[in-house]
């Protein structure tokens, strides 16, 4: 802890923000849908057309050549 704080630790989500900042919007909206599925309920941040589409956008950005790291 710091000031009262908890750390926050690094994992996955602040690696794909750090390298792929066009595309962590995206990422962390399939992210957080991804939790909803998994605990079942459901999809409630995004439509499964929404999640396609975000799907769609990071996959259109690696075809591109912009996710190099």
């Amino acid at each position: 802890m710091q000031n009262g704080r908890r750390k926050r630790v690094w994992g996955l989500n602040e690696l794909v923000f750090l390298l792929y900042p066009a595309v962590a919007a995206s990422y962390e909206l399939l992210y957080n849908s991804s939790l909803e599925v998994r605990y079942q309920q459901g999809l409630a941040t995004l439509s499964l057309q929404g999640a396609s589409g975000h799907a769609d956008f990071i996959r259109e950005e690696f075809v591109r050549g912009n996710l190099r790291a």
